[in-house]
């Protein structure tokens, strides 16, 4: 579920982006929306309510949304504070990258599955579908950080805009069925039921 809930700050990142150019009246208050900037607050607000609002319900965060918001935050900080937007960019890329190292160095330091450590009580498969999912997500992760660096360098604003709101599905969608199928072969299936002898 606090998965889910990181995809809640991206949906305002983008609606407020398209929003460029448009000026909102409140009463006597008078928003106007210039783009990127404006996007990057609202995502760093909209990334601590989520942040705030999970851990009211659940009175615990995951480590994973407290990487990612603390990322948001600081990344957030130096776009609106140097305006560069390229700070925000590396967003995605370090949050990835943090989690290759925290899959290698599980591995590495101690001799254990990250996968199987987050969701050991909801799977129960062998050791070595435990250690296909780790290197599937490392490499998922490592690759998609550098095509985010690729893409916010090589091409503009805009471009990466797009990027960014397509690949998040296309990306999710294909990692998604990579893992299905690395753990459909270990998942339990009813047996049909036989008949009883008369």
């Amino acid at each position: 579920m606090q998965q889910a809930a990181e995809l809640i700050p991206l949906v305002f990142f983008f609606g407020t982006y398209f929003l460029k150019g448009h000026v909102i009246e409140l009463g006597p208050l008078t928003i106007a929306f210039d783009g990127f900037m404006s996007a990057t607050l609202v995502f760093m607000i909209a990334t601590t309510v989520v942040a705030a609002a999970v851990w009211l319900k659940h009175r615990h965060l995951e480590k994973r949304l407290m990487f990612l918001t603390l990322i948001v935050l600081i990344m957030g900080s130096l776009t609106l504070l140097l305006n560069n937007s390229h700070f925000i960019m590396w967003k995605p890329t370090i949050f990835n990258w943090g989690i290759s190292l925290a899959l290698l160095g599980s591995r590495l330091a101690f001799k254990q599955s990250l996968m199987k450590l987050t969701l050991g009580k909801q799977l129960d498969l062998p050791d070595k579908a435990w250690w296909r999912l780790d290197v599937l997500w490392f490499f998922n992760c490592l690759i998609v950080g550098f095509i985010n660096l690729y893409v916010a360098y090589a091409f503009s604003e805009a471009a990466w805009i797009a990027f960014k709101l397509y690949s998040s599905i296309g990306f999710t969608i294909l990692i998604s069925l990579a893992t299905v199928a690395v753990i459909a072969p270990y998942m339990p299936h009813d047996k049909p039921a036989t008949e009883e002898p008369r």
